[in-house]
């Protein structure tokens, strides 16, 4: 076990030392004022926002958000006005009396239903849902209802950890879900972010221009904070004071629920700075 050292003001040789916190807060449902939903499917594990998440798998889900969320008419007209990356087309047969769902150099879609005129509209939008790509989907949510979004990967091999960008490994990795916000929580809720550092890096406040980037420097930041809680990277801190009298260290105080990514010493001066201690740590006794 490693040890750092430092006298108080009033004379008193400390040590510290770090361990594993074994029982931490789980960030998604002990702490408040996440600004992102993160919503997972994995058939081992309960991921992310999971007491939320009742849709049988993405596209359950992503088919949801975007009917709540955008109109019915806007859909329709990104289809109909070409704008559908998959060459969706939407036109109405009049002869025939029926809406046909199609793509370019195609004249239906063999597993798209051809939509009747006197069928509900909501069966239309519907088929139109499920034949757009997800890549449009999330910019239709984008676009209209001021949402923005973060893919979520997760690699499984001797543990799991998470992140926004991927492993390099087809085998043990993979997308389990996506973590999104919108423009609205964003606005009232986050006021700005640090480049660098919240110590001595420059503060950026939110504003109309660039909620966007505030929003997914909050989200990578969210999901960092839970791949250090599923990762194990959640520390306490132990103080014990050294007793004169018997020769012996006696435990002086502790504190758990520290979430670091860092290392060797620049995980305990880190922890013992968010602690309260001011003084300079020292390898040795002796130093201090």
């Amino acid at each position: 076990m490693e040890y750092k050292y430092y006298k108080e003001v009033t004379g008193e040789l400390v040590r510290v030392h770090i361990e594993q916190d074994t029982t931490p807060e789980n960030p998604r449902y002990d702490w408040d004022g996440n600004i992102g939903h993160m919503m997972c499917w994995h058939r081992n594990y309960q991921l992310g926002d999971y007491k939320e998440n009742s849709y049988s798998d993405n596209l359950d889900f992503l088919n949801n958000l975007l009917r709540a969320r955008v109109s019915e008419s806007t859909i329709l007209n990104f289809v109909k006005n070409h704008r559908a990356a998959n060459f969706l087309t939407l036109d109405y047969d009049r002869h025939r009396k029926v809406w046909v769902l199609g793509q370019e150099l195609r004249h239906e879609i063999p597993n798209f239903r051809v939509i009747e005129e006197n069928e509900k509209k909501e069966w239309l939008v519907d088929a139109v849902i499920d034949a757009l790509l997800q890549a449009d989907k999330w910019r239709l949510l984008e676009r209209h209802a001021g949402i923005v979004y973060l893919p979520l990967f997760l690699y499984d091999h001797s543990g799991i950890t998470m992140n926004v960008d991927g492993f390099n490994d087809p085998w043990d990795s993979g997308q389990v879900g996506y973590i999104y916000t919108d423009k609205k929580t964003i606005m009232q809720n986050v006021g700005g972010y640090y480049v660098g550092n919240n110590v001595d890096g420059r503060f950026v406040k939110t504003t109309e221009r660039n909620w966007k980037k505030v929003a997914y420097h909050d989200m990578e930041s969210e999901v960092s904070i839970y791949d250090q809680y599923l990762t194990g990277q959640v520390y306490g801190i132990i103080t014990e004071e050294f007793d004169t009298d018997t020769g012996t260290w006696e435990e002086q105080d502790s504190c758990w629920g520290y979430f670091s990514d860092k290392w060797g010493d620049d995980l305990i001066e880190e922890i013992a700075s968010e602690y309260g201690i001011t003084e300079e740590l020292h390898d040795k006794a002796e130093a201090a």
